[in-house]
């Protein structure tokens, strides 16, 4: 299957968004590991916002941010996200894979009047839903017939700030999701989730951006598959590096590495991790260790 083509802002998402897929086996298992294999596909796609935060995280004057929120609001609504939802599940409806790990699933709320001027450092209160990503993923997949459910998700960060607007300032508030879904013929434990240490300090805002990793165990032909779905931060290598080298998977399993270059870990067999934007499809990632 050949690399799609990534815009600029596309190729930013590539060395985010990973999904790891470890094996584990009971003793039993092992007693059969002759047998066939049985094949597992997992599909990774990171959905994107629809708009980049870039020039709102390295803004400099506080006076500006009304302005590049409005403007980050505007982009992600011209980007159409129920139109893209609608193309993804079609791309998955081709190939049904048993799981599929998504990255920025958000969630946009808005509030009016805005209120974060006055309360600056506030948590976030906007609780008017404009749009739920994986709320319209759910319904783009069932429209193609599809089955799949939500194992397990990550809140990462959870964000809101003022924008300017034709009528005034309104609170807008972004949270960030990764998500796992899995076909509804599979078997899936209760999932585990949990937040990097290490965050993405933006100091001219006076907030962090935390990142984390959502991670359940499925059972496909009697074999027993840990997949965790992370996204890494990408505005700093440090910050990700820290991420990558702190990430304690579930079962005392570690996550190491940079996804750009394919995540390593230890205590399972590594299968094909390497991330592309697009929903890049991987068959029998991973198999049984052989003794």
């Amino acid at each position: 299957m050949p690399k799609p083509k990534l815009s600029r802002l596309k190729a930013l998402a590539v060395s985010l968004a990973s999904i790891v897929v470890l094996v584990t086996m009971t003793a039993c298992q092992q007693s059969v590991a002759a047998r066939p294999k049985p094949e597992l596909t997992v599909m990774t796609y990171n959905v994107y916002v629809g708009a980049s935060p870039d020039e709102l995280l390295l803004v400099t004057n506080q006076a500006d941010i009304p302005g590049k929120v409005a403007e980050f609001h505007r982009n992600y609504q011209a980007s159409d996200f129920p139109a893209r939802a609608a193309a993804i599940a079609k791309i998955i409806e081709k190939s049904k894979p048993h799981v599929i790990g998504l990255q920025e699933i958000s969630v946009i709320r808005t509030q009016t009047p805005a209120d974060s001027v006055a309360n600056p450092g506030a948590p976030p209160n906007a609780t008017d839903v404009e749009i739920d990503f994986l709320e319209v993923v759910e319904a783009a997949l069932k429209k193609e017939g599809l089955d799949y459910k939500v194992a397990g998700k990550v809140e990462t960060f959870d964000l809101e700030m003022p924008g300017l607007t034709s009528t005034g300032l309104v609170d807008i508030r972004l949270t960030d999701h990764d998500a796992i879904l899995v076909r509804g013929d599979v078997a899936v434990s209760p999932s585990q989730e949990a937040k990097y240490t290490t965050e993405l300090p933006v100091g001219n805002l006076g907030l962090s951006v935390p990142r984390g990793y959502v991670a359940v165990n499925v059972n496909v032909g009697g074999v027993i598959y840990l997949v965790v779905n992370t996204h890494l931060e990408h505005f700093s290598p440090q910050v990700r590096l820290g991420q990558n080298s702190r990430a304690a998977c579930p079962a005392e399993q570690r996550v190491a590495g940079d996804p750009a270059r394919g995540l390593q870990y230890q205590g399972h067999r590594r299968s094909r991790v390497p991330s592309h934007y697009g929903g890049r499809l991987y068959r029998r990632v991973a198999g049984p260790r052989r003794r």
